[in-house]
């Protein structure tokens, strides 16, 4: 007798088999299927990586605000009332000295990007990986 002839080959082939067939390709379907690794709750712009391997991103620190502009207006205010102050000889000191504070303002800008930047991947990559009291898998 063969074992399809029997109760149990007729259950393991007519039930089983075709079970475990469909557990194999839904197991398939699942694993070729690409899966998000993070969810965030917030949209990013499609193309962000890109524009930003490319150079073209532009971080919010670097976009004028309404704020800033009234900044703006103020500092140059100051400077054209300083200007008219000063003997027309100290007027290049000024501008030399304005320059200055233009270049270490960049310099600190450019600082506080790439300090964001880090602490941001630090968060992103800490939120990813398993906590420190998290038990750890034999077979990992």
């Amino acid at each position: 007798m063969n074992f399809h002839d029997t109760k149990m080959g007729h259950t393991f082939f007519e039930h089983q088999l075709p079970q475990l067939i469909q557990a194999i390709q839904a197991l398939t379907i699942a694993l070729d299927k690409p899966v998000q690794a993070v969810a965030l709750p917030v949209e990013a712009d499609p193309e962000f990586m890109s524009k930003l391997y490319l150079g073209e991103y532009e971080s919010a620190p670097f976009r004028q605000t309404p704020e800033g502009v009234e900044i703006t207006r103020a500092v140059n205010a100051a400077h054209k009332d300083l200007e008219a102050a000063l003997p027309e000889s100290c007027h290049e000191k000024l501008m030399k000295y304005q320059d200055t504070l233009t270049m270490r303002e960049g310099v600190d800008m450019q600082m506080a990007y790439e300090s964001g930047f880090r602490t941001a991947v630090q968060m992103i990559a800490a939120g990813l990986s398993r906590p420190a009291d998290a038990p750890r898998d034999s077979a990992a």
